[in-house]
């Protein structure tokens, strides 16, 4: 009913309802005269009938005429918003593609997968999601997908480890989002690549293992020594430190401290005099062992009352080699972690794990994002401290939740922070917590995505400057065909046609009694051809029936010039519901149509071609279909006649499908709106 409505209209609808009516109204008004005789038909009677019917025509018109209106408003704005849809889809800076969950088919991919990935779009469309996920042997992933989530929200999956085209491996962060496109349940598929947090995250794990293996390797010795004696009595535990036997008991006080290095022997002497007359001492010294090795200590001295009338002085001796070398371990490991920092281009912020907590460490990317100086770096103590507003803080602060039992450790917002000299931009900040060994830390990467709305800002006027140029430059050409072929036609041709004229007037007028020369015929028969080749380049440039008849007049008279002379059966199919079409769409099916069926002639060897023109109230749909020897799409061409076609489909905001197999013909399809140009 709607279409019929549609191709009626509301006027014609009205109309046809009168007729129908106004029939129906009479018929029954005879009708009760055949079975009432007394009651005779008036034209008053008839007159009334008409009026009502007339009224609720009117009312009729009216209401279809708005329920029409608002339901093509509707369907522009369905358009609008899938275009819309469509230039963010393919200018989103992140991998995106889309998948339909029922059988896991990838239906479209954009740019930023197609340069990650490796695939061409038209590869991707051939694809499953599966086959970018990264496969263990004999791993099945009908399980994993089975194990998403079916509902209608988005999904963040987390962090996993997808395969590009040559086979290598890399993480990526992965979130599903729903989309109902034409009634067609699909989900999109957003990949952020965070292979060098991951490699970063996984080196900080494997040293902080090391560092947890160091801590177990603290050793501890004790000694007793009375004062007045030259020998001590030690422990099996500092025996072992020392490299001394076992079963040895007591040493010499001489030969302990010559053990001790020159240069912190006589440290060692202060200690043991110090703890003599406080009881208390402590100090560090290195040792140099039998075998050669040299080995750091800590000794702790205490004075004691002893069981008899004096006094005697214990120690206790830690071995600090290990914990020495994993403190410059560790230093080296920071050392090692700030250069990866600072080699970083993007903003990173090593942050303690609660929201009150301070910056551990930042790059300086993050420093300059801020605008913060050198000198004023320490100032920076805090990340919830820089929200813009109550919103932004309450969302950082989020960031430093205890993480859920069972929820991936990665989180991510958007914020709008606030510079130092108070300026405010929008920032996206992705947070992955890390286990260090003696504290969590929590790793935040900041995204600034005012850089990136500028860029595209910027991308987005440079084409439309190109494309306007590009059209502007179309449109020249246009006229300069128009004013050449108007002067092949008006001035050369006529130029021709008078010189022949003149020529046939001499030779006409030749005398009878002399022999006509055999150049004139020849002269006369070489103008004429030169006749005929101006008037059909003049028509090639800019056949007279696109301006004065249309375009469907244009591409019958077309076809028959250039199919006449050769074997090929073509059709023409007029589809066309406008009296008129806006010149500048016209003008490019025209060239369109040109250009393919040029190159089926020249290239395709067809034996039918059929050409198709449909239009509607806001699109012009032109198809030329062959069946002739076909070719790949995706090859490279030396040709610019595809080039060409898309150019120009391009400049009114159409598209253009052309889908071609080898032995299999090839059809070209353009869908040019119209509804800009009215």
């Amino acid at each position: 009913m709607h279409r019929l409505l549609s191709r009626l209209g509301a006027l014609r609808f009205a109309v046809v309802y009168i007729a129908v009516a106004t029939i129906v109204g009479i018929l029954l008004e005879f009708g009760e005269t055949y079975f009432e005789p007394q009651e005779q038909v008036t034209v008053l009677d008839l007159a009334d009938t008409f009026m009502l019917i007339s009224i609720t025509a009117v009312a009729l018109y009216f209401l279809l005429q708005a329920l029409l209106g608002d339901n093509q408003r509707q369907r522009l704005r369905r358009q609008k918003t899938q275009q819309a849809y469509q230039q963010l889809f393919r200018a989103h800076p992140q991998p995106m593609f889309l998948y339909n969950p029922a059988n896991r088919r990838i239906l479209d991919a954009n740019d930023a997968a197609v340069s990650r990935y490796g695939w061409s779009r038209e590869e991707f469309r051939q694809m499953r999601a599966d086959d970018v996920q990264w496969k263990s042997d004999g791993e099945d992933l009908d399980a994993y997908f089975n194990s998403l989530p079916d509902n209608n929200r988005p999904q963040h999956i987390g962090a996993q480890r997808q395969v590009n085209r040559s086979g290598a491996p890399f993480w990526a962060e992965v979130t599903t989002y729903p989309v109902n496109f034409d009634n067609m349940f699909m989900q999109l598929v957003t990949c952020v690549d965070i292979s060098v947090q991951v490699e970063a995250a996984q080196k900080a794990s494997k040293a902080l293992k090391h560092l947890e293996d160091a801590e177990k390797l603290g050793k501890f010795g004790a000694w007793e020594w009375h004062p007045g004696e030259d020998r001590m009595r030690i422990s099996r535990g500092l025996a072992r430190l020392f490299g001394i036997p076992l079963d040895q008991k007591e040493e010499l006080l001489s030969s302990a401290f010559q053990r001790i290095l020159p240069e912190d022997r006589s440290r060692a002497r202060a200690a043991a005099e110090w703890c003599l007359e406080t009881g208390d001492a402590e100090v560090q010294f290195r040792a140099m062992l039998a075998n050669g090795e040299i080995r750091h200590y800590r000794e702790i001295l205490h004075t004691q009352a002893a069981t008899d009338s004096g006094f005697i002085v214990t120690g206790s001796i830690i071995d600090e080699t290990g914990q020495i070398k994993y403190t410059r371990y560790l230093e080296r490991q920071e050392s090692d972690l700030h250069k990866i920092l600072t080699s970083m281009p993007a903003p990173v912020v090593l942050h303690e794990p609660d929201a009150e907590g301070r910056i551990h460490m930042a790059n300086p990317a993050f420093y300059c994002m801020l605008g913060v100086p050198a000198s004023e770096e320490p100032s920076i103590r805090n990340l919830c401290q820089l929200g813009a507003g109550h919103e932004d803080r309450r969302l950082l602060e989020d960031l430093f939740q205890p993480a859920v039992s069972g929820v991936t450790n990665t989180r991510k917002c958007e914020v709008i922070l606030k510079r130092r000299n108070g300026s405010v931009f929008r920032v996206h900040i992705l947070a992955l917590r890390l286990k260090l060994t003696d504290r969590s830390l929590i790793q935040l990467v900041i995204h600034d995505m005012d850089d990136e709305i500028v860029l595209r800002e910027q991308l987005r006027h440079a084409n439309d400057n190109l494309s306007k140029l590009n059209s502007k430059t179309l449109k020249v050409l246009e006229q300069e065909r128009a004013l050449l072929s108007r002067e092949l036609h008006d001035d050369i041709g006529q130029l021709l046609i008078a010189a022949k004229t003149n020529l046939r007037s001499l030779y006409n007028k030749w005398p009878a009694g002399e022999s006509k020369p055999e150049e004139v015929e020849l002269i006369s028969g070489v103008l004429e051809e030169l006749v005929a080749k101006v008037r059909d380049r003049s028509l090639m440039l800019r056949p007279p029936q696109l301006d004065e008849l249309g375009l469907k007049h244009a591409i019958t008279w077309e076809m028959r010039r250039v199919m006449g002379p050769t074997k090929i059966r073509s059709r023409f199919h007029d589809k066309v519901v406008l009296d008129k079409l806006p010149p500048e769409p016209s003008i490019t099916a025209f060239r369109i149509f040109q250009e393919a069926m040029t190159n089926a002639v020249r290239h395709g060897d067809p034996e039918h071609l059929e050409v198709t023109l449909e239009t509607d109230s806001h699109e012009l749909r032109l198809t030329i279909e062959d069946d002739g020897q076909g070719f790949h799409p995706e090859q490279q061409r030396n040709g610019l006649g595809l080039a060409n076609i898309k150019e120009r489909a391009s400049l009114v905001t159409g598209e253009v499908r052309i889908n071609s197999t080898p032995g299999q013909g090839t059809r070209i399809e353009a869908r040019l709106p119209l509804s800009s140009h009215n």
